[in-house]
């Protein structure tokens, strides 16, 4: 039975047993919450320390949201199809994704041992966090910052990690407080990896199987699909000797020896023409058909232009480290508690882009003689928080935070660097929260930052620029139960100097590159409506805009880590997105289920559309970046049931489904026979089905996601990959060892070990998901 069948079962089964015996209430140890001091509108997903990799991978169990996956160390949030620019991370309310927003194979500087929990906000976020929220938000409480004081003067908390096909992983943090005002934590960890394995090539099936098609013609490829398998087909032709009706049995030219001299469909040589009398030396051809071509085309063999690795995938090493230190001060001020908080936090990482592992060579030559690609990243950041409470109905609470950001990204094609740059970034952003009568309460805000771009290296696509960005926001709250009704209005300022002198390719739009401004304005509106105490609905309307961002109005050149020669254009507009999503809630006892539908109307939307041009001998997509009219449409349903098992524990039982298109509504002739009518690397539709249960100290997970063969995949360029199942599962027990609280833990992802490929990583043939793979940890607190 497929996981799909199953799912849409389950759901059914639960709605049954909903209807029956009511049983008592069951509190789990909560993987979901809802925090609605912090964010209404965001799912929130606590660590799980047995399946964090990237940040996508954190958050793909939250339906609508997948990661990236580009490469099995580069994968960020894919919110309901909108990635990069349109979804804005942040960390402890600073800009974390950087240059991972402009080139998807560099990652998020994320840890996946210490961060306490991670917040998607899956609804468009302008008014509140700008225009890179335009598809949603992604929030990361690191773990560093201290946020109240432990019960203890001095603890220690470390972790260890074995991973079988996984990563290893081990970290140490320390809390030191005088258990009265002042807490600091220090924190160190580290992931390793030597390579994955894989279920068997890491080209997909259909590079061996799709790759060669006989049309009108003769034999042709398809040359999207060759780009994308990193293959090169050579065909060669040979002459029909069944095409001819005489042949000369004993005629071989010394000069030429070509086998098509000898047949003829006349029985003539040059000097018979004359006379027009039959040669007696021509025969009739035994193997004449008649109607056949002069020409067969035959596949002579197929080059790999990257290797085709088996088993194991090459190039798939990480290597990750964080070092941290963050000191807390606490003090009470009308009845709650205040802090001020200062941190230095420093993440290297250094990993390579498995399958796309060479330099693109020509036809003919020996992949081994290429060299891999391979990404080294830095980010050093310097970050101040505080909250205040205040007694004025009119500011009744204040945050402000302020943080410096350095990033580094070198890309390196073997030994050689492509390029190496820089992100320098200082930002701001304070929120001052007011509630001047019982039914209306709001938050009145300011947020800026400004960022400097510099790059070097051969292969630089990027020119130096220096952007700077403010808004000013406010949003209202009006509550007359049972209806609550939330206003919010922004405007936004962006600003990008081009600085120094950059030389565009030859093919690109750009001539002599010059600044850019904008100003936009962006509101939205929000009505709830609680008809009964457990039914909730949920209606939301937002009407935003964008800046294009330097990649998108200023790349020329080729750039290894999408796989693409990228060429900007600095005349594009902001684009603009009329986003609704009509939601539906039931909250029982110990019966929940959530449904949501959406539908974001986007004018000018930016993205890059395929030339149908490679770019010379370093065989990769001409691509510009471009606009029209797409529409993104979708739907999320959550399930989920408690169950009380008496003496054997509790239980809770989870299933969800959803779906996303992203399609073009006026997108021109050539653009749809270049990348037809949906954008590309969009995701499936998905079924997932979870189990959960508790006993005493034992805690038991079982989770599978069936990710469906692509329905509204990009016809043009893009060939369909087969579905598939991924299983997982996380055993947890709590142990006391010599007095301390310690936690044993086993994990294991890909369980059915399927040779799994998201139709969303640009990397999917010739890259698939590791096989099988397990972890062994303990985390101890003393």
């Amino acid at each position: 039975m497929h996981l799909r069948t199953l799912n849409l079962t389950m759901l059914a089964i639960l709605a049954q047993v909903a209807m029956a015996e009511e049983l008592p209430n069951v509190q789990l140890p909560a993987m979901t919450i809802y925090l609605d001091e912090k964010a209404p509108n965001a799912t929130y997903i606590y660590n799980k320390l047995s399946d964090n990799k990237t940040l996508g991978d954190a958050v793909k169990g939250i339906s609508g949201v997948q990661s990236s996956s580009f490469g099995p160390h580069a994968g960020s949030p894919v919110v309901r199809s909108l990635s990069g620019n349109r979804v804005n991370i942040t960390e402890n309310g600073m800009a974390a994704n950087g240059l991972n927003a402009m080139s998807a194979g560099t990652n998020i500087a994320f840890d996946p041992v210490f961060h306490r929990l991670v917040g998607v906000q899956k609804f468009n976020n302008v008014v509140k966090e700008g225009g890179h929220a335009i598809g949603g938000s992604v929030e990361i409480d690191g773990g560093l910052v201290p946020k109240y004081l432990n019960n203890e003067p001095v603890g220690l908390e470390v972790h260890l990690q074995k991973g079988f096909n996984d990563i290893d992983s081990h970290g140490v943090k320390a809390n030191f407080n005088n258990q009265k005002n002042i807490s600091v934590n220090v924190l160190y960890s580290t992931q390793q990896l030597d390579g994955y394995d894989i279920v068997g090539a890491s080209k997909a099936g259909v590079c061996d199987s799709q790759l060669i098609s006989r049309n009108q013609y003769g034999l042709g490829y398809d040359m999207n699909l060759v780009n994308s398998c990193q293959r090169q087909p050579i065909i060669k032709s040979e002459f029909n000797i069944a095409s001819k009706k005489y042949y000369m049995p004993d005629y071989y030219d010394m000069t030429t020896g070509k086998i098509h001299d000898k047949y003829s469909d006349w029985g003539l040589e040059l000097t018979d023409v004359f006379t027009n009398t039959p040669n007696p030396r021509y025969k009739d051809n035994p193997y004449y058909v008649a109607g056949t071509p002069d020409k067969i085309e035959k596949v002579d063999k197929i080059l790999d232009i990257t290797e085709n690795y088996h088993k194991k995938l090459g190039n798939s090493d990480l290597e990750n480290h964080r070092l941290g230190v963050a000191g807390s001060y606490f003090w009470q001020g009308h009845g709650k508690s205040n802090y001020i908080a200062l941190s230095a936090d420093t993440k290297h990482s250094r990993y390579g882009l498995p399958g796309f592992s060479m330099s693109n060579l020509g036809a003919g030559l020996d992949y081994k003689s290429g060299q891999p690609v391979r990404i080294d990243g830095t980010q050093n950041k310097l970050a101040v928080e505080a909250q205040t409470h205040h007694a004025s109905p009119w500011l009744n609470r204040m945050t402000v935070r302020a943080g410096w950001v350095d990033e580094q990204s070198k890309e390196n094609v073997g030994e050689q660097l492509a390029n190496d740059y820089r992100f320098r970034t200082s930002q701001f952003a304070t929120s001052a929260y007011h509630q001047p009568q019982s039914f209306m309460s709001g938050v009145v805000g300011v947020n800026g930052s400004k960022r400097q771009v510099q790059g070097a290296g051969e292969s630089v696509y990027l020119p130096n620029v220096n952007t700077t960005t403010y808004g000013v926001f406010l949003q209202e709250t009006l509550s007359f139960k049972p209806v609550d009704l939330t206003l919010g209005y922004r405007h936004e300022r962006v600003e990008h100097d081009i600085v120094g002198d950059f030389a565009t390719h030859r093919n690109a739009k750009n001539t002599k590159l010059e600044g850019r401004k904008y100003g936009l304005d962006s509101y939205d509106i929000q009505a709830s409506f609680r008809p009964f105490d457990r039914v909730g609905i949920k209606a939301r309307y937002a009407d935003s805009q964008r800046a294009p961002d330097i990649n998108e109005l200023y790349a020329s050149n080729l750039h290894y880590s999408i796989m693409a020669h990228e060429e900007g254009n600095q005349n594009l507009k902001p684009e603009r997105v009329k986003s609704k999503e009509l939601s539906v809630s039931f909250d029982g006892s110990d019966f929940d289920v959530n449904a949501s539908v959406y539908a974001n109307k986007f004018t000018d939307y930016i993205h890059m559309a395929s030339s149908g041009a490679i770019t010379g001998g370093a065989r990769m997509p001409l691509k510009y970046w471009q606009q029209n009219d797409v529409q993104v449409t979708g739907f999320e349903v959550d399930v989920s049931r408690d169950f009380d098992l008496g003496r054997y524990g509790s239980m809770t039982i989870s299933s969800f489904a959803d779906l996303v298109k992203n399609k073009h509504l006026n997108a021109s002739e050539v653009a749809l026979h270049n990348d037809g009518i949906y954008m590309p690397n969009m995701p499936t539709n998905r079924y997932g089905l979870g189990v959960k249960w508790q006993y005493q100290d034992w805690q038991v997970g079982i989770d599978g996601v069936y990710y469906d063969e692509p329905r509204y995949q990009n016809a043009k360029s893009e060939t369909a990959l087969p579905a598939y199942t991924l299983i997982s599962a996380d055993v947890k027990k709590d142990v006391y060892w010599l007095g301390s609280p310690m936690t044993l833990r086993f994990g294991g992802t890909n369980l059915l070990n399927e040779d799994a490929r998201p139709h969303n990583s640009p990397l999917r043939y010739i890259a698939p998901l590791p096989a099988r793979a397990f972890t062994v940890g303990v985390t101890a607190r003393f």
